[in-house]
């Protein structure tokens, strides 16, 4: 198994689904957090050191308890008269 780390010009998108997912996982991490500075420290330590697979995992497994939503296919900024 290797890793290597984006280089700075990288971005990443969330889906709504996925974005969803991100912030149900957030909430799960930080539930426990002192929502001091150490606390903060810590969660974002356990994130920095958990294998990019695991965390990709527990998003998926997130993302499963939703169910998809459907798009209307209207796109931002257009109008549907």
């Amino acid at each position: 198994m290797s890793t290597s780390r984006a280089d700075s010009s990288a971005s990443v998108t969330f889906t709504d689904e996925g974005a969803v997912a991100l912030d149900e996982l957030a909430t799960l991490l930080t539930a426990n957090c002192s929502k001091t500075p150490e606390g903060i420290v810590g969660v974002l330590d356990e994130v920095m050191h958990t294998h990019l697979d695991d965390l990709a995992a527990s998003l998926d497994t997130i993302a499963a308890r939703h169910p998809p939503r459907r798009h209307s296919g209207i796109s931002p900024g257009s109008s549907s008269s």
